[in-house]
């Protein structure tokens, strides 16, 4: 009787050094190779007992994604595609406060190494501009929800921290004319679209390299944002329903505008300054009143206008100037029909403005230009800066207990033989 029948050996490396894995014998090799061992008192036992119920070879590492964020002063987000860039104002012209957690993404299975929470790392990268950078002092992380070991959806590595903005430059050159206004480039922050990068980065059990990045660029909306949290005045919502395309009374460096019903109240004015006419001045169309500044976003309020209120209801899309001298085509401006423009025609029209509903009226003494406002009737009274910012704070540590079905066969490692294994 063959009692080597049917039998494939898993002959171990040690005691002798030249075996460096499993070797395969045919039956006579394995009778003889079988007995040389038992007398050595070396363990040989069936390859098929030496598969971990995980299988072979090593584990694979599992797969994170950032679950939600929140930036600056900006709304919560979540995004577990992570593939655009997402968008961002900043807590304070200096700082940028920020929240977020990364999680598995979906139920990992048994066949993937879990994380281990004490090597979560977090870190900015790509600064625009480059001066922007982690406040690595400022950083505090912690995992919630389910422990890491348990490879669910259900647990969160969290992080809350701060990122130290460069300052901007006032007084920047903002010179141009009034013709080239729909051709003008930003010039805040000498143009720069504020971003960063915040990458997670952690070992597995089995210390596979595991990471994930969010990439955050500061859009169009979020450019202009920016500007009232460097100048510190009220920020307006993207959400705004007065946020729209450029047009003509936009007198700003960016391709959107803010606008409360300029073009509306424009032709209101008008039609209003048509009842003050006198009887034998021809009637006015819009286009007789040459608008000379409309929507100002920040930068270009102070650095160009040189406005020196407070709130400027022209950052906010309420407000238009027009000529109080001449008409378009450089026709004289005489609306009482004396031939002549005098402060008359100007007292006409304000009180024309204030007809159709403006809130507020004036003429500049110098320009004779006239300002009217359809700011909301308690503007002045209206708080004059930025909210304070929001601060983050971290969800309370988790205290699940870790799996109870450890990993097995981590690596390449071999089991350990069982302990009912033939000897």
């Amino acid at each position: 009787m063959n009692v080597m029948a049917g039998v494939q050996l898993y002959v171990p490396a040690k005691p002798f050094l030249f075996f460096n894995k499993g070797v395969y014998f045919d039956e006579t090799e394995k009778f003889f190779i079988f007995i040389f061992f038992v007398f050595m008192g070396a363990p040989v036992y069936p390859v098929t007992q030496m598969q971990s119920d995980s299988g072979s070879g090593p584990l694979g590492k599992p797969s994170v994604t950032f679950k939600e964020w929140q930036i600056g002063r900006s709304q919560k987000s979540s995004d577990s595609s992570n593939t655009a860039p997402n968008s961002f104002i900043t807590s304070t012209e200096t700082t940028c406060r920020f929240t977020a957690s990364v999680g598995y993404n979906g139920n990992q299975g048994d066949s993937v190494s879990p994380i281990d929470p004490s090597t979560v790392s977090w870190s900015v990268m790509d600064g625009d501009p480059s001066s922007l950078s982690l406040n690595t002092a400022s950083v505090s992380t912690n995992w919630s929800g389910q422990h890491p070991s348990k490879l669910t959806p259900g647990t969160s590595f969290n992080v809350v921290g701060t990122i130290n903005v460069p300052t901007f430059s006032r007084n920047t050159s903002c010179s141009h004319s009034d013709d080239d206004r729909l051709l003008r480039v930003p010039r805040h922050r000498d143009g720069t679209k504020l971003g960063f990068s915040l990458k997670f980065t952690a070992s597995t059990e089995d210390g596979q390299s595991v990471e994930t990045t969010l990439v955050l660029k500061a859009d169009q909306i979020d450019r202009v944002r920016q500007e009232y949290v460097d100048y510190n005045k009220p920020i307006p919502e993207r959400s705004d329903s007065r946020w729209q395309s450029q047009d003509t009374y936009d007198f700003g460096h960016y391709q959107i505008m803010l606008n409360y019903l300029l073009s509306s109240n424009h032709q209101k004015w008008v039609d209003e300054i048509n009842k003050l006419k006198g009887a034998n001045v021809d009637t006015f169309l819009v286009s007789d009143f040459v608008v000379t500044s409309g929507f100002r976003h920040p930068h270009h309020n102070f650095e160009h206008a040189g406005s020196k209120a407070s709130l400027s209801s022209h950052m906010y899309g309420y407000a238009m100037d027009v000529r109080g001298r001449a008409l378009a085509g450089g026709k004289l401006l005489d609306i009482d029909g004396d031939k002549r423009n005098t402060d008359a025609d100007r007292e006409d029209m304000t009180e024309a403005a204030e007809s159709a509903g403006a809130r507020y009226t004036d003429v500049y003494s110098t320009s004779k230009h006239v300002h009217a406002d359809w700011a909301p009737s308690d503007w002045k009274d209206r708080q004059k800066t930025s909210d304070p910012a929001p601060i983050f704070s971290l969800p309370d540590q988790s205290s699940d207990p870790p799996s109870e079905s450890p990993v097995e066969n981590p690596g390449n490692a071999p089991s350990a033989p069982p302990s009912d294994s033939p000897r």
